[in-house]
């Protein structure tokens, strides 16, 4: 008997990333679940929002997360 889980995935892409590639990123994150055999129940675009700090030049982000249900 497998039980179900539920993990929530968030990340950060750069503030000028299209819509198209956050579909991309969207669609290379749903193959790896599929591969496991787990399934998205939501995701939700967050929007741009200030970092706590820089990264890698930048102060702002667009957050994304992803609600994934799968087995252990």
């Amino acid at each position: 008997m497998s039980t179900v889980r539920q993990y929530e995935l968030v990340y950060i892409v750069p503030p000028e990333t299209t819509e198209d590639a956050l579909n991309d990123l969207h669609a290379q994150i749903a193959a790896v679940t599929d591969r496991f055999g787990a399934t998205f129940e939501k995701t939700e675009n967050w929007g741009r929002r200030k970092l706590a700090y820089e990264i890698a030049g930048h102060r702002e982000g667009v957050y994304v997360m992803e609600v994934i249900n799968g087995t252990k």
